[in-house]
């Protein structure tokens, strides 16, 4: 868990320019690089709908991409990372854009995580070590629904970033349609979508119901 703090701390800077590149040139080349990141920014949005007056979790919220977003459009967002310096780049970006939001440093694993109407995890999956375990804690904290991406395995890409990840000791994990589905249910969610987004550093993106969420639905 260390090394993984510590290398998002070094890395916090270069994530941060890859939203607010310092030129055109910059910004397009990262995004080229790593669309799948505003992929799956439109497609969270989409899926949140409107998010007014509900309250939003995002584990591992990075410098706040996220959440500014969601604040943006009347979410009351938390956002928890393990990294301080991640913590420190989204309370700058909330600042600048005039937004609130909760932010804690931490693991999703230790600290309370309270009740979020949606509860978003977006680049988290590849980092954990027990993912089942993991699911159930973001499925407890959700009232109605998560939303979650997860890698992919590709034939060089994946080798590539094994390798380093490896040098800084961090194991990462890619998963299929399956594992997804059944991560999913193995913590009492209902799947509403898992699609492939093929853009570069792109996976697999899950939307699902809490299981409150159906309760209610159902009806006395």
């Amino acid at each position: 868990m260390q090394n993984l703090a510590d290398y998002f701390d070094a890395t916090a800077d270069g994530l941060a320019r890859l939203y607010d590149g310092d030129g055109l040139f910059s910004r397009s080349l990262d995004r080229a690089a790593r669309g799948a990141l505003f992929e799956y920014r439109d497609l969270l949005l989409a899926e949140c709908g409107d998010v007014r007056g509900l309250s939003v979790l995002d584990v591992g919220c990075g410098p706040g991409f996220h959440l500014e977003a969601l604040a943006a459009r009347g979410a009351a967002v938390t956002g928890i990372d393990l990294s301080p310096a991640m913590i420190a780049y989204a309370r700058a970006r909330l600042r600048r854009a005039g937004l609130d939001a909760t932010l804690v440093q931490g693991a999703a694993e230790r600290v309370p995580l309270g009740r979020h109407d949606i509860v978003v995890a977006i680049g988290v999956f590849d980092y954990v070590d027990r993912p089942a375990d993991f699911m159930r804690i973001l499925a407890a904290a959700a009232g109605s629904r998560v939303i979650a991406t997860f890698p992919t395995a590709s034939p060089v890409w994946t080798k590539v970033r094994r390798w380093r990840y490896r040098r800084r000791g961090i194991k990462l994990r890619f998963y299929g349609p399956g594992e997804v589905a059944g991560l999913a249910a193995g913590a009492g969610l209902a799947v509403r979508r898992i699609e492939s987004v093929k853009r570069s550093g792109g996976g697999l993106f899950l939307a699902a119901d809490a299981p409150e969420s159906r309760r209610k639905d159902a009806g006395p």
